[in-house]
């Protein structure tokens, strides 16, 4: 058990290392995941005042917005991209399964990462994968145009951050980091779904 202990810490430093190296708030992200993979999904949804959501979450994402421009525009856009979830997903879900809320995100970085060997301008890719995102999400629960255009500049944002990643580190690291990202969205939407819970 000792070591299985050891293991998780030493890969979450390394992963923190890496991500540090491309930006201090990716570091942030991962720490935030690394306190969440001791925690069963069911406690990341448990009421009350103790739940780790409500603990953490809120102040990782004020650090986020400090220690860098990337940190300030993804706390931005997955918080605005979360809210919308939240208005879209638990209207019609009311206990959603995980892939309820981020499978079109996933499908979106599929997308994008499978793009990558083609020879399209930066704007061509991220657009693409933004589409096939909110097309996927389309599909399932019938977005208004209001919500289409909120979850546009939202995913537009975090996608050109990922080409950034990619173009100035490698593509799988960026692909790592965006699986990531898919959980972190997964995270600011249990929070905001909260009743109350509004930054």
């Amino acid at each position: 058990k000792g070591s299985d202990l050891e293991n998780c810490v030493s890969s979450m430093v390394e992963e923190s290392d890496l991500y540090y190296a491309v930006d201090p708030s990716l570091f942030v992200i991962s720490f935030g995941l690394g306190i969440g993979s001791v925690m069963d999904e069911s406690k990341l949804q448990e009421k009350g005042p103790h739940n780790p959501i409500i603990s953490h979450l809120n102040f990782l994402n004020f650090v986020m917005e400090e220690v860098s421009e990337m940190g300030e525009t993804l706390s931005s856009s997955i918080n605005s991209l979360a809210l919308e979830l939240v208005n879209i997903v638990k209207k019609k879900s009311p206990n959603p399964s995980k892939h309820d809320v981020i499978g079109f995100f996933r499908d979106g970085v599929e997308t994008f990462f499978r793009t990558s060997s083609l020879a399209l301008k930066k704007e061509d890719r991220i657009n693409l994968a933004v589409s096939d995102a909110i097309s996927s999400l389309d599909n399932k629960y019938s977005l208004s145009d209001d919500s289409k255009s909120n979850l546009f500049f939202a995913l537009r944002d975090i996608f050109e951050k990922l080409y950034d990643i990619e173009n100035n580190s490698d593509r799988s690291l960026a692909i790592r980091i965006a699986n990531s990202l898919s959980t972190w969205i997964y995270l600011q939407f249990l929070y905001f779904g909260r009743s109350g819970e509004r930054k």
